[in-house]
């Protein structure tokens, strides 16, 4: 993650445990300003599930390891429990595709693969992604 503020969300989040998920409070205080290019966040986004953040903390701690199809598997499975975290998906979206993600970012595909994923479902847009 290149962007400072984006990557000290990341690692908060990721360092959450379970018992002590983020606080609207304290993801708001460190959350960066949006892009006016990128997708809306719902305004009444839920707590992170307990689960997801522990899958999504493995695949991390698995993707670092260099084992990406273990990771992309748990956090596919992370995805699973908590569809509409747009972090999970991202983080698949940047191993399964890196080159949408150089310098410039590419978010008009993103836009087009949340069409796909809506369209196709999840699995089925991500070819890519472990079963």
């Amino acid at each position: 993650m290149r962007d400072p503020a984006t990557r000290e969300l990341a690692e908060a989040w990721i360092a959450a445990s379970a018992s002590q998920a983020l606080t609207a409070p304290t993801a708001a205080a460190i959350a960066p300003e949006p892009s006016p290019e990128a997708p809306e966040p719902s305004p009444e986004a839920p707590e992170p599930s307990p689960e997801a953040l522990d899958l999504f903390a493995a695949g991390s701690r698995l993707m670092r390891e260099g084992r990406r199809d273990e990771a992309l598997a748990a956090w596919g499975r992370a995805f699973e429990k908590d569809p509409k975290n747009f972090v999970i998906r991202k983080q698949i979206w940047r191993a399964l595709y890196p080159d949408r993600f150089r310098d410039p970012i590419d978010l008009a595909w993103q836009k087009e693969q949340i069409a796909r994923e809506d369209a196709q479902g999840f699995a089925r847009a991500n070819p890519g992604l472990p079963k």
